[in-house]
């Protein structure tokens, strides 16, 4: 959930609560008096417009500072004897001396010429790759990074910021290889700065300014009582200005970040999930004839590629595949349209959470009975896209390239929905893209897939036998944050048996996992049907009776204070206490 959607659900949520104290007590005619704990409520939202004021203050603050950064980093390029411009002429350089050598399939010239270049001070990584498979690279720190940022084109060349551990500013530059008028492939080098950022800073300002908000509620409800009971003599009318006034301080302080519904077309937007490269996703209602609604979700391509042809007919072509399958386990397509110069996919909504959400929920592994469920029912999608037939009863080939947690769908009534299968992969195209080579998560990819191979159906199982490792160990199988590591890791380690993490897991289970996870594709599972058929016989072996409706309970049990539901059923709203957490936890 974004920074903006946290506070928009947080203010939501205030007001639901103010609103009732207003209905309930205001109107009594006792008012607040006869009710000591209606003192402590006045206090509260007090400290809700303290907390939310400085909320959105740190937000502004972190923007601001993330703006300053890119500003200073264009400037640094034009510098001359800079580290940023020496970066710059370094991988133009690579990108200008490998493109000879990667026509000619020359790895070795490739790997002499980054060797020969990459030569820079602080360098943490490049690498040069010729958009399907890394030819060659170098990795001297490994680093992760928080609150990477796009800085812009300088010279055709690609920059980007982020964060270090130590709170250092990254810096990568991306540089396409041009070849004969010919894009084949890219030059990237990443390098770390002296300079350190600001960020944190305004982190530790708001903390400090959190512990004491209590005092300073304490403190103003104390002030607000003294004035009224000098100018006031009635305790009914003492007691409503009391929450009035502290009402108003909360409208105030949430007024910028109150969402508003937005209508578009015969759809009301309620709120956006998501935003993606090309696309970004709403829970939209549908309004029809007679006040008839409907909940769905409206995914529509971003206004500012609205106007390009490639990216429209990429959007046109992913709806195209995705209202080929309709099954019980797959996520429903139901319409394409164009409303102005939007084009939208309308889909099913399914109101529940991602695995990736159940995941960070639990924070340990699955229930072996609810992880084979959840498993077997993947495998009924995907051994229905995997042999699904075009009208004349060719087979279509889908492959999904992107089975990861985020891609598979719980519903709070325990169905398992696989999402996204418009970036599928249709066999029968015999149109290979660019952008098809390397669609999907690092972690999650098959060997083939990372290596740049042709892929079919079992590449999906592989991803779905890392999925399932994953919920009976409640680890992380490969946890790869480069291509460089995904190579080394997927390709080239063994991966160590459930078992010897889960002692008391069954061999029979562990067995069907491993074979999920073998590397060479002839002795995985050769399709999804057969992975099924072996879970069924292990279901029965060991008598395990798990179902819809035992998920259903499963989904109610940790996720019943996040389903508050608007009048059409949507969004699960967010605390103050969640916006803390992740704060703290950034």
């Amino acid at each position: 959930m974004s920074i903006s959607e946290m506070a928009s659900a947080t203010s939501i949520w205030v007001k639901q609560v103010t609103t009732n104290i207003v209905k309930k007590k205001l109107l009594e005619p006792e008012g607040i008096q006869g009710h000591r704990w209606m003192s402590y409520i006045a206090c509260f939202i007090l400290w809700t417009a303290a907390v939310g004021g400085g909320y959105f203050y740190y937000c502004q603050r972190i923007e601001f500072g993330i703006q300053q950064m890119v500003e200073r980093i264009k400037n640094d390029c034009h510098t001359s004897n800079s580290s940023c411009q020496k970066g710059l002429f370094v991988v133009q350089k690579l990108a200008s001396e490998s493109g000879g050598h990667i026509m000619l399939e020359d790895n070795y010239g490739v790997r002499v010429t980054l060797k020969e270049f990459a030569e820079i001070e602080n360098l943490i990584s490049a690498y040069i790759s010729d958009r399907k498979k890394i030819l060659a690279h170098v990795t001297i720190s490994p680093l992760s990074m928080t609150h990477q940022q796009k800085a812009g084109s300088i010279d055709n060349t690609s920059v980007e910021i982020g964060i270090a551990p130590d709170n250092r500013i990254v810096i990568s530059f991306t540089s396409d290889i041009i070849f004969n008028d010919e894009n084949v492939g890219e030059a990237r080098l990443a390098i770390l700065l002296s300079d350190t950022s600001p960020l944190p800073q305004y982190k530790i300002l708001f903390i400090l300014w959190l512990m004491m908000t209590p005092v300073i509620s304490a403190i103003g409800l104390f002030v607000i009582n003294m004035i009224i009971r000098k100018q006031l003599e009635q305790k009914k009318v003492r007691g409503k200005f009391i929450i009035l006034t502290a009402l108003c301080l909360l409208i105030k302080e949430n007024r910028t970040s109150k969402k508003k519904e937005e209508q578009f077309g015969s759809y009301r937007l309620e709120g956006r999930i998501a935003r993606g490269g090309m696309a970004e996703l709403f829970i939209a209602t549908k309004i029809g004839r007679d006040e008839f609604e409907k909940t769905v979700a409206l995914k529509k391509i971003l206004p500012h590629l609205a106007d390009i042809p490639e990216f429209i007919s990429r959007f046109k072509s992913e709806a195209r595949r995705a209202a080929l399958l309709q099954h019980p386990n797959i996520v429903s397509t139901y319409d394409f349209d164009q409303i102005g110069k939007d084009y939208i996919i309308e889909m099913e909504y399914v109101l529940g959470k991602n695995l990736a959400e159940i995941f960070s929920q639990l924070n340990k592994a699955f229930d072996i009975h609810a992880a084979v469920y959840i498993v077997s029912e993947v495998c009924k999608g995907l051994h229905y896209a995997h042999t699904k037939q075009d009208g004349s009863g060719k087979l279509l080939k889908f492959v999904h390239r992107d089975i990861s947690p985020q891609n598979i769908l719980i519903s709070y009534e325990g169905e398992v929905k696989i999402c996204d299968f418009g970036i599928a992969k249709v066999g029968v195209e015999h149109t290979v893209t660019k952008q098809d080579e390397l669609i999907g998560k690092l972690p999650y990819m098959s060997p083939e897939q990372i290596s740049g191979l042709p892929v079919d159906h079992q590449t999906d199982i592989y991803a779905l036998g890392v999925l399932f490792y994953e919920m009976l160990t409640g680890k992380r199988l490969y946890n790869v944050r480069t291509p460089a590591q995904a190579i080394n890791l997927i390709v080239n380690q063994p991966v160590s048996p459930v078992k010897g993490i889960v002692s008391d897991i069954p061999d029979q289970l562990n067995d069907i996992v491993m074979r999920c996870l073998e590397k060479d594709k002839q002795t995985r599972y050769q399709s999804a049907q057969k992975l099924l058929d072996d879970l069924e016989i292990f279901r029965y072996d060991f008598k395990v009776i798990y179902n819809m409706s035992y998920l259903s309970k499963f989904m109610q049990k940790h996720f019943r204070e996040k389903r508050q539901q608007l009048s059409q059923g949507g969004f699960a709203y967010s605390t103050l206490w969640d916006i803390a957490y992740k704060i703290f936890n950034s």
